[in-house]
């Protein structure tokens, strides 16, 4: 290959449209483990699961709207997730809450569609959530430097240093690890 058609093929690359894997689900093969009927979608950005009893925001950080596609999505340190939480409550809170905190990795878990993938969550009650990783709360009690996140796309969970950025979704309520559990989520 000339150095001319490398280059070229190159260009050509540089300037194509991304390709975006769409959602893929078994719903065939695989319960849904977060069905709509779960949830109940209220009108201010909010969404109750009433398995766990905890209220969620609709939107990660940085978006708003009903399908979550108005403002800018924002990625955080795992250290800035915890003052972005603060920070909404701090000024007058989110729906008429103050309590808005990042959650726990079970918490996190409990959202998780495992009909599936790419990204492995409920669109219909969570719009334009990523097959990204978004922050959990916990510190990994084997590397100081490192906390829990669960990654959307195929609903895993792993830690990584708490300097990378990723996103958040802020939750609230008294999902406690017992009501999870009870909720029979794990």
């Amino acid at each position: 290959m000339s150095y001319f058609t490398k280059t070229l093929t190159l260009l050509v690359l540089s300037f194509s449209p991304i390709i975006v894997a769409a959602q893929s689900c078994q719903t065939d093969r695989i319960p849904a483990t977060t069905p709509t009927s779960r949830f109940m979608v209220n009108n201010n950005g909010t969404v109750i699961d009433t398995q766990t009893n905890l209220m969620w925001k609709r939107c990660r950080e940085g978006l708003s709207g009903t399908n979550c596609n108005s403002g800018n999505a924002t990625t955080y340190t795992w250290k800035q997730a915890l003052k972005q939480a603060k920070a909404v409550n701090d000024s007058g809170g989110f729906a008429g809450y103050i309590d808005w905190r990042v959650p726990s990795v079970k918490e996190l878990l409990s959202i998780i569609e495992k009909q599936c993938v790419e990204p492995s969550i409920n669109l219909t009650v969570f719009p334009n959530t990523p097959s990204n990783w978004f922050w959990s709360s916990a510190l990994s009690s084997n590397y100081h430097h490192y906390a829990w996140y669960v990654g959307f796309g195929n609903g895993s969970s792993s830690y990584s240093g708490r300097f990378f950025l990723h996103d958040i979704r802020l939750v609230r309520g008294g999902g406690s690890t017992d009501m999870i559990k009870s909720a029979g989520l794990f």
